[in-house]
């Protein structure tokens, strides 16, 4: 399936490219199309992994500390994409600022795992 995303956006950026050479008004609908449809390939590509992500969120000994950790790479995915498509519209201050901004977002979600784990920490040293 790799193979299928890397093919589709190597075609996307061959099309785009002559499409700027020719009419280059059409160059943004263009790379925004293909985008969407490299996007839902992706989706369809995680969706057998939900079933097991589903797994991790009720699992009994693991329930604290899935749901920040999921929130987290959720962060993480959402901060990335967006802080690409800036840098792909020249944006590099805005892509820098959201790429921060996704890295204190996913501290502070973490915060409660640090503080459990501090404790653990703790109650190791103190007896």
């Amino acid at each position: 399936m790799m193979m299928k995303i890397c093919g589709g956006a190597l075609l996307v950026a061959f099309v785009t490219l002559l499409i700027r050479q020719l009419k280059p008004e059409m160059t943004m609908p263009v790379t925004v199309t293909g985008a969407v449809i490299l996007l839902l390939a992706v989706v369809g590509m995680l969706a057998p992994q939900i079933e097991y992500i589903n797994g991790l969120w009720y699992a009994e000994e693991l329930r604290g500390y899935a749901t920040p950790l999921v929130k987290s790479l959720g962060v993480a995915l959402v901060a990335q994409t967006a802080s690409d498509l800036c840098r792909d519209m020249g944006e590099n201050s805005a892509a820098s600022k959201v790429e921060f901004a996704g890295k204190l977002e996913i501290m502070l979600i973490c915060l409660p795992l640090i503080d459990k784990l501090l404790e653990f920490a703790r109650g190791l040293l103190l007896g």
